[in-house]
């Protein structure tokens, strides 16, 4: 079983025993989680029966496009049970139970972008989706990469604040480069949310020196330091010497991200 799961499944029994009996809103239904390193983007059904998801629709928008729908057949067939999750792989790669490609749904903006916009709709009782219609919206999130604002993203997501799920069209969750989590934090199952109520993990990466989430200059010149002053930081390789190979093992991670954890 891949880590991820495990932690999706620890975060549906945590959310299921203490909010087990909070079903103020009758569609019930949240994006509790994106695991940014594994492409997971994580629905829980609050509610105490099941939720068939037939004719529910994303729309998604980034820093470059806004408006991406998917298809109006993409979810039929598809059902949440009470109190469980259904866990939709954005790079296409489901190999999980309970997951599904977000192929599968139909076009989805491009997440990794430097910004990222996500509203869930529900269909009317004729099964069909207006965009435009703020009673249709069930739950929205969006985030950036190191705050950066994004207006084309903000075109689109003015209809979560209309809908009453998002407190600002231009307020994003702040994220890094090396995010591996946002997580909806576990007393904030209110529909209006803001970006203040997630929680974000950062991975630690070998070539991240100054631990801000990020690689840039500023650790390429505390490598520097570190290592014109043979200072332990800079030891690569913890082979008690700082030589070409320390030099070498820092470019690769830095250029690669590798030795992220």
């Amino acid at each position: 079983m891949k880590p991820n799961l495990i932690s999706a499944l620890a975060i549906s029994l945590s959310l299921t025993s203490t909010f087990s009996n909070a079903n103020e809103d009758p569609i019930g239904v949240s994006m509790i989680s994106f695991f940014a390193r594994d492409s997971e983007l994580l629905l829980f059904n609050f509610n105490n029966q099941p939720v068939i998801l037939d004719g529910w629709r994303f729309i998604t928008s980034n820093s470059s496009n806004a408006n991406i729908q998917t298809d109006p057949q993409g979810f039929d067939g598809i059902t949440i049970n009470q109190h469980s999750t259904l866990i939709i792989q954005l790079d296409n790669d489901a190999d999980i139970s309970g997951g599904i490609n977000a192929s599968d749904l139909g076009n989805f903006a491009d997440y990794q972008s430097t910004s990222f916009a996500i509203t869930l709709f529900c269909p009317d009782d004729q099964g069909q989706v207006a965009f435009d219609n703020p009673n249709q919206a069930v739950d929205h999130m969006q985030w950036s990469v190191n705050a950066t604002h994004h207006p084309i993203a903000d075109t689109q997501n003015q209809i979560a604040v209309d809908a009453g799920l998002w407190n600002a069209h231009d307020q994003w969750i702040d994220g890094r480069e090396h995010m591996y989590l946002i997580q909806l934090s576990g007393n904030q199952l209110s529909q209006l949310h803001t970006p203040e109520d997630y929680d974000i993990l950062i991975l630690h990466c070998l070539a991240d020196l100054t631990n801000d989430g990020n690689t840039n200059f500023f650790d390429v010149s505390a490598f520097l330091n570190a290592f014109n002053q043979t200072q332990p930081a800079a030891d690569m390789n913890h082979d008690g010497t700082h030589n070409f190979f320390d030099v070498s093992i820092f470019l690769n991670a830095y250029t690669t991200n590798a030795g992220c954890f």
